[in-house]
């Protein structure tokens, strides 16, 4: 079975330093796929020595988007990042020397990195581990140090982890149960007419960051269907409402990260009156957002494009 190839998974990447911006920009630049604007963001930073500009820049030159695609800049920029002790960096300097990119390939070298990166948590370094370790790739063949790869990597939400383990007769852990809110629904016309004015008040108030009343946050709650799909398909507003409903967990588990998304998709609408309190929000959320949870939200909205 592969292993996690860096150029797939593109979750490890991207995050601009608080110090250098005071707004989203630079990650509002590479989620519309300015890559030159967001390099200039970047590489200044880089350059400075911050480890996630690093990281940022990095990725950049590995995907070719905004310069010249550059492998060995790439780990240049990968390894200053890893040595500066940037996780992601870790996990992406192991698979650089893991696939021989940008470098001889060197399987100690990628091993070195990639239990530096799993040490810390992160769930596709300790895969990659899990893989080597099982099939004696350049290491000996070491089945106990598989099973406790794989299942730390099943534990960091790896799925592929979890047949592994099945295939080599070891436990899998349970999974927590997930739960989700009932909808609160208004059967009847009177009842609809009230939900449509709940919910108007509903988004005047989120807009202008005043306080909302309770029976409007159940309207949000009961339109989030829709209004995902909505969001989905470029409605700046139905974007802020999902924004406003993840920050503030109604109807769905409280998720800054996706909080944030959902208010940049919002600050790219047309309308004035939703791009410019998204824009606040967005950058409100932002400074509130750790580096591995900015990471993992610009993450999610490249995956969201491809």
């Amino acid at each position: 079975m592969q292993r996690f190839a860096r150029a797939v998974f593109l979750v490890s990447m991207l995050l601009i330093s608080r110090a250098v911006a005071d707004t989203p920009a630079g990650d509002l630049a590479f989620a519309q796929g300015d890559y030159a604007a967001a390099f200039r963001a970047w590489r200044d930073a880089a350059e400075q020595g911050q480890a996630s500009a690093m990281v940022a820049v990095g990725t950049l030159y590995d995907t070719g988007h905004g310069v010249a695609q550059d492998f060995g800049t790439a780990l240049y920029w990968y390894r200053r990042a890893a040595e500066a002790g940037d996780v992601r960096a870790m996990f992406n300097t192991g698979e650089m020397f893991d696939n021989g990119r940008g470098t001889p390939a060197d399987r100690l070298e990628a091993v070195k990195w990639y239990r530096m990166a799993a040490k810390r948590g992160h769930g596709r370094a300790a895969y990659n581990l899990a893989v080597i370790y099982r099939d004696g790739d350049g290491v000996p063949r070491d089945t106990a140090a598989a099973v406790r790869f794989f299942r730390m990597a099943a534990n960091h939400g790896i799925a592929a982890a979890k047949p592994n383990l099945i295939a080599l007769h070891a436990p899998v852990l349970p999974s927590p149960p997930l739960t989700a809110s009932r909808p609160m629904g208004l059967p009847g016309r009177r009842a609809e007419a009230a939900t449509v004015g709940a919910f108007s008040r509903f988004q005047q108030a989120a807009l202008a960051k005043q306080p909302v009343d309770p029976d409007a946050l159940g309207v949000l709650e009961a339109r989030l269907p829709e209004l995902l799909t909505k969001a989905k398909e470029g409605d700046g507003m139905a974007a802020y409402d999902i924004g406003f409903a993840y920050e503030h967990g109604a109807g769905v588990p409280r998720d800054l990260v996706n909080s944030y998304i959902y208010y940049l998709r919002a600050s790219t609408s047309p309308d004035a009156d939703i791009r410019r309190p998204a824009l606040d929000q967005a950058s409100a959320i932002e400074q509130q957002l750790t580096d591995d949870e900015h990471a993992d939200a610009l993450g999610r909205m490249i995956g969201n494009a491809r």
